[in-house]
């Protein structure tokens, strides 16, 4: 195995400091995403309301790279660094690992001292090597420096630390896949409709990939959509969805909150809902079936302005028709109650617009009519719902699932099974006295003795101890 550099750089690098720094740094980081509108999470309108109501502060984002900061500059420096960092540490690690176990005493944890009158020259090393059979009988793998035995055990708890930092290593390839493979756009679906998975089913698309297609070309159809109210507050929104991928399977699932549906390696999130008008137009004795999915939320219901045939503007001047459409029918001022997706008796709102005048309230229940022109008929046939879903696909997703999952195993490695070190050393002469120091570590334990060692550790005491020998301390 090559040796890592001695050189103080490379130190600087391997720091376990330098790599909490950077960790400190993302957390920083993560945190101002969350105060900092990002690209990548809000949609294209919410992004545009923010940059018309603070122009300045959202051009200043977008200069730093702030407003993109898990795809941007900010958090691939840091990733790249704490990669860096990552592989010199593990790299050292290994190395010391490959090297076998170090004679360094292990800090400590009682000293006994013997009065140098009762210290013969052979004293030392009948003492140790009582040491070594002892640890041996216990089961303990040793070391042998001048004045010193060392015993080592749980070396294969190394194994879980090297497996921490290889699944880091993991969760930033991981990442930086996502990153150059993300798609994010948004789709608007009404109930019944389907669309291809292609650019031209996209409301907005907000991220396309730099590798791998943008489009699947799979079909997804939202066949019904529900609600639920607990207290006049809404607490379900669940489509039922269905489609079918590149390789012609149907697959069926439901989409709410948190719970997207998935269709050919992309997900659907539920975002927000609205109503949908089902109308026919029958001109000149010709009908079409049209469905208007109304955008605009009012306090009355849900309204649109849809434009007409030229024939029609030609014989009229009426260029277009304003809808509103209310769940249930409603008084003169009233509101929508607090339960406005539930649909009871919807009603349509509707009024013929001209350059210059506006026409009559049409107020239709569903199978109603209406002459808007002459020879020119508006049938109402109901209400459906629209859904407008977060498309996202995260090919890579696994593997920072991956990464995370050999991080956990990792870590409880470590602690179920941590390295033990015992040692006994001859420390120099004082005086008339002679020290014997007792050390002790469990790493990354601080502070406590696995169990059995104590029991171990106070032997060794009295192994040490002949006639008036005393203990100091411990």
């Amino acid at each position: 195995m090559i040796h890592p550099p001695r050189a103080r750089w490379f130190r600087f690098i391997a720091s376990p400091r330098l790599a909490a720094w950077l960790i400190v740094v993302m957390g920083v980081l993560a945190f101002l995403g969350i105060l900092i509108p990002q690209r990548s999470l809000l949609t294209a309108d919410m992004m545009a309301d923010f940059q018309a109501s603070a122009p300045v502060l959202a051009e200043l984002l977008k200069t730093l790279g702030l407003d993109a900061l898990f795809s941007g500059w900010p958090v691939i420096t840091v990733t790249g660094l704490l990669a860096m960092s990552t592989i010199a540490c593990t790299w050292v690690r290994l190395d010391r690992y490959i090297q076998g176990v170090s004679t360094g005493a292990a800090p400590e944890v009682s000293r006994v001292s013997v009065p140098k009158a009762d210290w013969d020259d052979d004293r030392g090393s009948v003492l140790l090597a009582h040491v070594r059979d002892e640890l041996h009988a216990a089961g303990w793998g040793t070391v042998e420096a001048p004045g010193r035995v060392v015993g080592v055990r749980g070396r294969h708890g190394f194994l879980g630390s090297l497996l921490l930092h290889v699944s880091l290593l993991i969760i930033m390839v991981g990442g930086s896949a996502t990153a150059l493979t993300d798609f994010s756009g948004t789709m608007v679906l009404a109930e019944g409709q389907s669309v291809v998975d292609e650019a031209d089913s996209y409301l907005v698309v907000d991220s396309e990939p730099r590798i791998g297609e943008s489009y699947a070309g799979a079909r997804v159809t939202m066949d019904s959509m529900r609600f639920a109210y607990q207290d006049g507050q809404l607490v379900g929104a669940i489509a039922t969805m269905s489609g079918l991928d590149t390789a012609a399977r149907r697959v069926s699932a439901e989409a709410r909150v948190n719970h997207p549906f998935t269709l050919a390696g992309k997900s659907y999130l539920v975002q927000n809902s609205g109503l949908v008008a089902d109308i026919t137009l029958t001109i000149d004795g010709a009908s079409n079936g049209v469905l208007v999915n109304l955008v605009e939320e009012t306090p009355i219901g849900w309204a649109d302005e849809i434009t007409l045939p030229g024939t029609v503007t030609e014989q009229t001047s009426i260029e277009a028709l304003s809808l509103l459409v209310s769940p249930i029918p409603l008084a003169a001022g009233q509101e929508l109650p607090a339960e406005r997706y539930l649909i009871d008796e919807p009603r349509l709102g509707l009024r013929t617009l001209t350059s210059e005048t506006v026409g009559d309230l049409h107020v239709l229940a569903p199978g109603d009519s209406a002459e808007i022109a002459p020879e020119a008929i508006l049938t109402f046939n109901g209400v459906r719902y629209w859904t407008k879903f977060l498309v996202r696909q995260d090919s890579a997703r696994w593997v920072v699932y991956l990464g995370f999952w050999l991080g956990v195993i990792g870590i409880v490695w470590r602690f179920l099974w941590p390295e033990r070190r015992l040692s006994v050393s001859l420390m120099p002469t004082d005086g008339e006295i002679v020290h014997v120091r007792l050390g002790y570590r469990l790493r990354p334990w601080r502070g406590i003795v696995a169990p059995g060692d104590q029991a171990l550790l106070d032997k060794l005491a009295v192994s040490v101890d002949a006639g008036d020998i005393q203990e100091e301390g411990s």
